[in-house]
């Protein structure tokens, strides 16, 4: 088989190929025959190299999309599921069909902390350098 019917194994050689390619060709180097089965040999190669990486990109897309599955369905884990459900309270007393729990949502936003120093209820605020200790 020729070189110029041969794909690369690799992302990172079809890539280092191609560039020696455009190298050549913007040398102005090669005669017109070169240059066309250069250029050839450019299109398999960015081909080649768009077919990699549609691959690639397939891959992570798949593994994306695992990531967001439940876990697994072969019983191993709804022990585990069952252990967590049980540690939420649960009332199923509702008319309405939805469940109400009795826990805070896991990101809820925290409450603000109160101020230990307050202002004094005339809103006069001239008498407060007395209050404080230095």
């Amino acid at each position: 088989m020729s070189k110029a019917n041969k794909a690369p194994t690799n992302f990172e050689d079809a890539l280092a190929e191609l560039e020696q390619i455009v190298e050549g060709m913007e040398n102005n180097t090669l005669t017109l025959e070169e240059s066309l089965k250069a250029y050839e040999r450019g299109v398999f190669l960015a081909r080649v190299c768009q077919e990699k990486l549609d691959a690639a990109n397939q891959q992570v897309l798949v593994l994306q999309k695992n990531l967001l599955q439940p876990l697994n369905n072969d019983g191993e884990d709804e022990e585990d599921i069952k252990q967590v459900n049980s540690t939420v309270n649960v009332d199923d007393s509702d008319e309405d069909g939805i469940d109400d729990v009795d826990t805070p949502p896991l990101f809820a936003p925290q409450k603000p902390k109160k101020s230990k120093v307050s202002a004094p209820v005339g809103g006069d605020l001239g008498n407060l350098d007395d209050d404080i200790p230095f």
